[in-house]
C-alpha cells in the first residue's frame, strides 16, 4: 500500500476555513486501492456526502491528477470518467440533462462499473451478431 505521505498536495491549506478532509480522503483511497488488489474489492467514495471547504476538492482534483484514459458518457445527461494518475483510481463527475453537476465519486476499481457492459446487453449483442451473421453467411 501507498501510504498517504507519497501524495504531494498540489496547494497549500486554507487553515482558517480546512475541513481537514484532504488527507483522510486519501488515506481511504490508499486503504481501497490495497483492498481491490488483495480482496478484488471495488470502493466508491461519494464526495458530495462529505463536508470540504471552498477549494478542497480542486486540491483533491489537482493532488490525484490525470492519468492517461478518461470515458465520456451520454445516458440521462453527461457522466465524465477518468483514471488518475494513481492506477485504479477513477475521478467521476454526473451531469443532469440541464449539464448541472449532479455528483462526484472517486471509485477504485479497475474499471468504473458504469462503463462495464451489462450481462444482458452482451446476450442481446450476440444475438444482434448471430443474426447478421445468418442473414449474411447463412449459417451461425
Amino acid at each position: 500500500m501507498i501510504p498517504t505521505e507519497h501524495f504531494k498536495l498540489n496547494a497549500e491549506p486554507n487553515t482558517d476555513l480546512d475541513t481537514g478532509n484532504l488527507l483522510p480522503v486519501l488515506h481511504q483511497i490508499c486503504h481501497a486501492t490495497d483492498k481491490l488488489i488483495q480482496h478484488n474489492s471495488e470502493t466508491l467514495i461519494d464526495l458530495n456526502a462529505m463536508p470540504f471547504a471552498p477549494g478542497e476538492k480542486e486540491r483533491l482534483k489537482a493532488t490525484l491528477g490525470r492519468g492517461e484514459i478518461s470515458i465520456q458518457l451520454n445516458v440521462l445527461g453527461r457522466s465524465e470518467l477518468y483514471e488518475t494518475q494513481y492506477a485504479g483510481v477513477w475521478w467521476i463527475e454526473h451531469y443532469n440533462s440541464n449539464d448541472n453537476l449532479m455528483a462526484q465519486l472517486i471509485e477504485i476499481n479497475w474499471l468504473p462499473a458504469i462503463a462495464r457492459s451489462q450481462a444482458e446487453d452482451v446476450h442481446a449483442g450476440l444475438h444482434k451478431m448471430k443474426a447478421f451473421f445468418i442473414q449474411h453467411n447463412g449459417d451461425d
